[in-house]
Formats: structure tokens, sequence, C-alpha cells
């Protein structure tokens, strides 16, 4: 199994880099149950259902031109696609992309420390994985 260190993230959505700053990129994946138990049956039964995930990128919040850029492209409701690399962008290293809408963002600015932004997708399908 590959290991890696969360430092050479890669993240865009529609193309806009959100690597820059950031301090924590979580995926989660998942499938629904469905349930298939019929008034005969003696004990209930569950198949898989449709996938979907969602994540959560949280970052130090840009200043200037390129922080207007990134809250811009993280508006709520905006649909696209998201793309991470857990090890950067360099040649034969995984990448994972899927269909995402942005359903929160979030600017913290708390006292005597630095500003975040938090955004959170709701993804459906999965996710695909390429070499590049």
């Amino acid at each position: 199994m590959t290991r890696y260190t969360g430092k050479d993230l890669y993240v865009s959505f529609n193309s806009t880099d959100l690597s820059g700053d950031f301090r924590l990129l979580d995926v989660i994946e998942s499938v629904e149950a469905v349930d298939v138990i019929v008034a005969t049956a003696s004990y209930r039964d569950k198949q898989p259902g449709r996938p979907s995930w969602g994540g959560q990128l949280t970052m130090l919040e840009q200043a200037g031109i390129a922080g207007t850029a990134i809250w811009g492209a993280v508006s709520p409701g905006t649909r696209g696609t998201l793309e991470w690399g857990p090890e950067g962008t360099a040649s034969n290293k995984p990448r994972h992309y899927a269909e995402a809408m942005v359903s929160s963002r979030k600017r913290a600015m708390p006292y005597e420390n630095v500003g975040e932004l938090s955004v959170e997708f709701d993804g459906w399908g999965t996710a695909t994985d390429t070499i590049y």
C-alpha cells in the first residue's frame, strides 16, 4: 500500500485551484441501503442502492484577488467537478474526480488565530480514479 502525507494534496473545483494552504480534505463514499423485506419474510433484508459521496475541505482564508476568486468558486449550489490528488499533480500519481455540488461554505475569523474557509460538497455517483 502506498503511504503519503497530505502535504502534496492537490484539490480543484471547476478548475479553480483550492490546494493552497489547505488543512484537511475528507471524502466519504457511501451507498444507500434499500429495504427489500416482504410480508412473508421472517427477517429483514437489505441490498445496496445508489452510491453517493460527500466531502469537506478546510483551508486557510486567502487574501486579495485569490481569496475572492476562491470564495466565488465555492458558492452554495454551484455544481461541477471536484478533483483531488493526494500526492499532487506529478506523473504516475493517482487522481480522483467526481461530480459534486457545494452544499455550504463557512468563513471562520477567530481572535488570535488565522482565518479559515470550510466548504462542504455533496456528490453523486462514485469517484473516478485515474493515474496521470
